[in-house]
């Protein structure tokens, strides 16, 4: 974005109207566009958790910090294109992959954003709108992953390490959460393709993670059906916690609010 994180207008209000409609966007290098995100992404997150905790904004208001920020969104997903087209054939590899990267958590930001926008009642019916979304989160992470195997297979190292921006995560969002079966198993073949380390989410880790959800809406459902799909059932969505000890998905089983109901901590992996 021009002149920086300052075209966000963040010292006053980061999500205003002047902000939103007015502001240009543009960066120099990869390097900058990625910061922009971050730091729009951690900005954006603080922000609406502040308001989450004040009882007196209405949801409205917190709905209105949402669209504004899929504005934003929108408007930094054409930023990136028209810096790639402005670098036309000097793009190096390392640029390409750094771009597909960024676009992999555009998408993946816009699907969330926009799903959580959704009234509950109509998100497991609406989402199929995300379709091509997810999909292209998809082909990025095959992109991704071709990029890579060259340089893993020369190297012969068992894992690749990666602490910067990576695709693990967008990716076991789509393994552990969509509604389609062949869906998520793309995603998690995806993951297991390629041994990879991103800080502590591990690719071959989660995806048994993710496989262990799709186990558990089997047993839920008597037949595949995502947690998304069901919203009254027993079970709720395991939610897969990640620290030093290692991997657990954490979910509750039984009737919710009832002395049936028990809190479920399954150990899926450790180091």
């Amino acid at each position: 974005m021009m002149g920086g994180v300052d075209q966000f207008h963040l010292h006053d209000s980061p999500f205003s109207d002047k902000a939103v409609s007015v502001t240009p966007i543009s960066f120099s290098c990869i390097e900058e566009a990625k910061y922009i995100f971050e730091y729009g992404v951690g900005l954006f997150r603080s922000h609406c958790a502040a308001q989450g905790s004040d009882h007196s904004m209405p949801a409205s208001g917190i709905d209105g910090r949402m669209a504004d920020f899929s504005i934003l969104l929108s408007n930094f997903s054409h930023a990136l294109e028209d810096f790639k087209k402005s670098k036309g054939p000097s793009i190096t590899p390392k640029e390409q992959t750094a771009m597909d990267i960024l676009r992999l958590h555009v998408l993946s930001a816009k699907v969330a954003l926009n799903f959580e926008l959704l009234p509950p009642d109509k998100r497991s019916t609406e989402c199929t709108g995300f379709l091509p979304e997810v999909r292209e989160i998809l082909d990025l992470g095959e992109k991704i992953i071709d990029s890579n195997s060259a340089s893993y297979i020369l190297g012969g190292t068992a894992t690749s390490f990666c602490l910067d921006m990576g695709y693990i995560i967008p990716i076991y969002t789509v393994a552990s959460h969509w509604q389609d079966a062949t869906i998520r198993r793309r995603a998690i073949a995806i993951l297991r393709s390629l041994p990879r380390q991103e800080g502590i989410w591990n690719s071959i880790l989660v995806a048994k993670a993710a496989e262990r959800i799709m186990e558990l809406e089997g047993n839920a459902s008597g037949g595949f059906k995502a947690f998304m799909e069901c919203p009254n059932q027993t079970s709720t969505q395991p939610f897969l916690e990640i620290d030093a000890r290692g991997g657990r998905l954490q979910y509750t089983q039984g009737e919710k609010g009832s002395e049936k109901e028990i809190k479920v901590v399954e150990k899926i992996f450790t180091w």
